[in-house]
């Protein structure tokens, strides 16, 4: 049995199709964790997943409501919040996660390729 996390974004769109592998992992016997954002939590739990927040010193609970109403006003980015992400990877924010959970594999969304590139340098993870 290995475990398998999971890191994944805010975006729904994003992580309903993560649902589908993750439950063909949970049936051949392997633990399923996500870490994401805290309103992500529900999302997730339902499916019957464990799940670890990350991050809510950035996102609090609420953070997703705002983010949706900037997107509608065609404001995608915030600089200031992206740079304390990348900021809170490299100063070590996901290392509780990995001594807790001790993946054998960690699956990461396509939209972290930045955050896939420092855990790689920061965790040897392939």
């Amino acid at each position: 049995m290995a475990t398998i996390a999971f890191f994944i974004d805010l975006e729904e769109g994003h992580q309903l199709p993560s649902f589908a592998l993750a439950h063909e992992l949970l049936a051949a016997g392997h633990r399923v964790v996500y870490w994401s954002i805290p309103d992500c939590e529900a999302a997730i739990v339902a499916q019957g997943f464990d799940y670890e927040p990350v991050f809510a010193g950035i996102y609090p609970k609420g953070y997703i409501k705002e983010y949706k109403q900037r997107k509608s006003q065609g404001m995608y980015h915030d600089a200031q919040r992206n740079a304390m992400h990348y900021a809170a990877i490299c100063q070590g924010e996901l290392e509780g996660h990995f001594a807790r959970w001790q993946p054998d594999m960690l699956i990461v969304s396509a939209f972290f390729c930045v955050e896939a590139l420092l855990l790689h340098y920061r965790h040897q993870v392939e």
